[in-house]
């Protein structure tokens, strides 16, 4: 049999010969899986006589196996492997298997469920690749979902030298007996490269179709590239390069949450290692935007509500009024599973954000408060000094009492908690703030941290000590927000008289303390503790399924899991695993961090200097001056049937920086006409753009987009690739056009011919109609469209002048509800297809089992992983005795239409929007309204205790129920 063994080898014969005898016998299966070696070089033999040889010891092996199988016990299998490479290496090896796809793999690709096993935990960090070219031309060619390839690899890292066997779980159980050899650096290299390319191109993929933080991902490639010397692959430096910096993502980060910063800072972690000096010998420079305190002479005013007075001036503020309205608010978030997000669209994840907050203030919920709430509470407000709420933001509530029984409600529902969390360390006691005794319950960690002040009929709740320090001040000052300059102004704008269900004010000063240089470092500081309590829960995970076991932080240094330096902090804070997760020495647990106002920050080192400057410069790159952000959300009855009307307006001009400036370049003067709308428009976008953009024969023109209520093309939930996209394109009911002309469109339309006696112009080449008429130019794939359009141009008085106007029909009840539905389905099967992909790769690349993935990666995510299609993930035994992850809801993967009882949820609630962008002396104001259908709700159960808000969206989730029908 060596011999044997040895003469197949030196032919580099591939078992696919064999394919005859596995179909007729599907029990037999070959372990000895033939390698590539190269042989010693002999006398060139002719194609017949090479030919003769082949299928000589093809049949004679074919025989020999199909004996075999009849004497030795083996596994069942219905495919064979065809071929592998193996080449030794420290501290991994990298091998190779090559293998057949069968149509009973389509369900294990698709969601991440193939594994590769060892029975001595030789085997590490799996990729399966079907190629790269192979994917490309899929994606072109709208296949990449119903055909499959006829092989794939399945690239991998191995541990030692001595031959194992390996076991590849696709549809069936398949073994292949390995034998690993040195070879030549160029082969082991180039092996090694692949898996490299491949592994990073699989990890894009997920980043790419998931709703989570890619952390996993992020880590993974970071440690692996640091620890085995390999550089980023081609594809991701060459985009690097060429990638241009997202201003308006950079200003949104600013304010709500860094996500790229903070993966960028995990790799960056990983790379570099940390400067040892940690002197903290500089002083905080000035801050980019000083607070500028302005406040009005006592005299006349409008009317300004009496709570308004006791906020601090750098507090945001987000008034509710009645009690009412906040119970309005709660009910909408609980009809749409706690989270009001989706309304819209259903995300893959629920941050734990969403609730953290009232659990930390001990704002427990009471479904008696929505309708006694107002016997006790006049006036209340959510206040704060930040948005980050994922990290641990500085807020606070604020009530106004209408009588005594608000005090010993919040005092007795205080005594409660504090009686259930004794046992995990609570602790309830009085501490003294500016003189005067506050309530404090918390806990080490900060998962309970909970200020509860009072003077007067005034009551505060917040997670910050500064925040009680300056609410008394106000009493005594006098120097408040209510009491601000830019505050009376905008209630002389907006009157309490409005009644507005939400009010929301965000002065200038609370954008410029944002921007401080005191919240910029402890912000970085913040961050870096974050990352490092990632990286440690990840290293360990790793490690573990590496067989090393449980280590700690020092040992996981040595063996490459974490960057050296790693425990090095300028704070000289650091992660700490506890039985409950990783926490922060100095700041607490995750989402709960000690708020920036209760931080000292009494110097930074050199290079926080150097890097704060830079910062700070582009802080005024991106900030000429600060305005206050204003927004305001009124609510009207339409119809005793549930029908109600939103209102809204929105001045975002700070969030906006210096792309206002952009803005202003590109639209035009605001305009109080709209033009080539129809009555069978069911979405209509019309935009004033400013003259001399590209040509500056080009002058000011008004762009107009629709899509008309008419059946659109079929599509399939399927990604259909780029062709299908292109023809469901030009069957779309809609049309572009432009007034007046010469515009932008028939400068880039010069191909058309010339018009006929009609008016219109056609070319063949984009299949593509156009009119022209009057000062009207129309595009449109469908001549009887624009013939059906020709009545209708012509001017049509807006509501409100605007640069952008938007309407919106009821989508519900037009021909649009099956494409509405469809890509509704597309967009929730790819959130749920990412997550089971994420559950599964922490069993493919941490060795974490099956069972306990979903807690892990929901740790490390800081939320929960939600099925988009509105299943439950569970794990589920495949056919060849593995556990892997899918959801219950998860179609077939051959589904090529929505399934008929999907209703998107959009669908389910909106009937209709308009809206209104207007860009007038440096100021972008947003405002409209939408029409929305309330859904029936739940008589809320009987309890008592503290009234609770809901205000994050953490009522109680409601009850699946059944969907209705969908209008078709």
């Amino acid at each position: 049999m060596k011999i044997l063994a040895k003469k197949i080898r030196s032919m580099k014969c591939s078992l696919s010969l064999l394919a005859p005898f596995v179909d007729v016998h599907p029990a037999i299966e070959v372990h000895p899986v033939i390698g590539i070696h190269r042989g010693p070089k002999k006398k060139p033999r002719s194609g017949q006589e090479v030919g003769c040889r082949r299928l000589f010891w093809s049949w004679l092996l074919g025989a020999g196996g199909l004996l075999l199988g009849l004497i030795l016990p083996l596994e069942p299998v219905t495919a064979q492997l065809q071929r592998y490479e193996a080449y030794v290496g420290e501290p991994f090896g990298v091998a190779r298997v090559t293998l057949p796809i069968r149509e009973q793999d389509r369900e294990l690709l698709r969601t991440n469920g193939l594994i590769v096993t060892e029975s001595d935990n030789r085997i590490h960090y799996p990729v399966f690749s079907a190629g790269a070219g192979k994917k490309i031309l899929d994606v072109l060619a709208g296949e990449s979902d119903t055909t499959l390839p006829k092989t794939m690899s399945v690239y991998f890292l191995f541990t030692g030298r001595e031959p194992f066997t390996a076991k590849v779980y696709t549809s069936n159980a398949l073994t292949v007996r390995i034998e690993p050899t040195r070879g030549r650096p160029l082969q082991k290299n180039l092996l090694n490269r692949a898996w490299w390319r491949e592994y990073n191109a699989v990890a894009r993929m997920r980043k790419k179709q998931g709703d989570y933080p890619p952390v996993i991902e992020t880590y993974l490639t970071a440690m692996l590239g640091q620890r085995l010397g390999l550089p980023k692959p081609l594809i991701e430096r060459t985009a690097e390069k060429i990638l241009v910096k997202d201003e308006v993502q950079n200003v949104i980060d600013f304010f709500l949450g860094e996500e790229l910063r903070h993966l960028k800072l995990m790799r960056e972690t990983m790379t570099v290692e940390r400067d040892p000096d940690g002197d903290l010998t500089r002083q905080l420079p000035p801050d980019p935007f000083p607070v500028v305190e302005s406040f009005e002479p006592d005299g006349e005013r409008p009317p300004i509500e009496n709570m308004a007075a006791r906020v601090p001036t750098g507090c945001f503020y987000v008034r509710f009024g009645q009690w009412q309205n906040q119970v309005w608010l709660k009910r909408l978030t609980r009809e749409y599973g706690g989270d009001i997000g989706r309304m819209a669209i259903l995300r893959g994840i629920e941050p734990n954000s969403t609730d953290r907050f009232e659990k930390q203030l001990c704002l427990e919920q009471d479904p008696l408060a929505e309708t006694f709430g107002q016997t006790v509470i006049s006036d209340f407000a959510l206040i704060g000094r930040d948005l980050r709420i994922s990290e641990g933001a500085a807020l606070g509530v604020i009530f106004e009492e209408r009588n005594s029984l608000l005090s010993s409600q919040i005092t007795s529902g205080r005594s409660r908690i504090m009686k259930r969390e004794a046992p995990r360390g609570a602790t309830l006691e009085t501490v003294e703030v500016s003189g005067k005794k506050v309530s404090f319950l918390s806990t080490a960690d900060n998962r309970l941290r909970s200020f509860y002040a009072k003077d007067g009929k005034y009551h505060l709740i917040t997670n910050c000590r500064e925040l009680v320090r300056q609410f008394f001040a106000t009493a005594e000052s006098g120097r408040s927000l209510g009491n601000s300059s830019e505050f009376i102004r905008t209630r002389a704008a907006f009157p309490l008289d409005r009644e507005d269900t939400v009010f929301v004010f965000m002065p200038s000063n609370f954008f410029r303390g944002m921007l401080s240089s005191k919240y910029q470092v402890e912000n970085a500081r913040r961050q870096r503790a974050l990352v490092d309590m990632e990286l440690l829960q990840l290293a360990s995970t790793a490690a573990k399924g590496e067989g090393l076991g449980e280590l700690l932080p020092d040992d996981l240094v040595a063996a490459g899991f974490l960057p050296a330096g790693f425990s090095s902090r300028i704070d000289g804070s650091g992660p700490i695993a506890t039985p409950d997760g990783v926490i922060d020495s100095l700041r607490g647990t995750r989402g709960c961090f000690v708020p920036v106002p209760d931080v000292r920050v009494d110097g930074i080192t050199a290079s926080e200097e150097e890097a704060l400057q830079k910062q700070n410069e582009l802080v005024r790159q991106q900030w000429k001056s600060m305005v206050p952000l204003v927004a305001t959300v009124k609510r009207e009855r339409l119809n005793r049937k549930g029908k109600e009307r939103i209102l809204f307006s929105a001045n975002i001009s700070s969030l906006l920086g210096k792309q206002s400036e952009f803005l202003t370049g590109l639209l035009g003067s605001p305009t109080v006409y709209k033009h080539g709308t129809s009555p069978a428009d069911i979405v209509n976008v019309q935009a004033s753009i400013s003259g001399g953009l590209i040509f500056n024969s080009i002058p000011q023109h008004q762009v107009f987009a629709s899509i008309q209520n008419e059946p659109t093309p079929p599509i399939t939930v399927q990604p259909s690739g780029f062709f299908s996209w292109l023809q469901l394109l030009k069957g779309f009911p809609g049309y572009l056009g432009a007034w007046p002309k010469p515009g932008f469109l028939d400068t880039v339309t010069l191909q058309l011919a010339r018009p006929d006696e009609e008016g219109f112009s056609y070319s063949r080449l984009l299949d593509l109609h156009r009119i022209q008429e009057g000062e009207y130019s129309v595009l449109s794939f469908d001549k009887s469209r624009l013939q059906a359009l020709r009545p209708h141009l012509g001017a049509v008085k807006a509501k409100s002048p605007g640069q952008i106007h938007v309407f919106v029909g009821d989508l519900s009840a037009s021909e649009l509800v099956p494409l509405v539905n469809t890509l509704f389905y597309q967009r929730a099967l790819q959130a749920s297809l990412g997550n089971i992909k994420l559950l599964n790769a922490m069993s493919q690349q941490m060795k974490v089992q099956p069972d306990t993935a979903r807690s892990g990666v929901e740790t490390l995510i800081d939320g929960k992983l939600i099925c988009s299609l509105e299943g439950d993930y569970r794990t589920v035994e495949h056919a060849n005795g593995r556990r892997y992850w899918t959801s219950d809801r998860l179609p077939p993967t051959n589904i090529r239409q929505v399934p008929e009882e999907y209703n998107a949820n959009l669908l389910g609630w909106f009937r209709g929007a308009e809206l209104t962008l207007l860009a007038a002396e440096g100021q972008f104001v947003v405002s409209g309204h939408f029409d929305m259908q309330r859904q029936k709700n739940a008589t809320p159960a009987k309890s008592a205790g503290l009234p609770g808000l809901g205000l994050f969206g953490s009522g109680k989730k409601k009850e699946k129920e059944k969907k209705p029908t969908p209008r078709r």
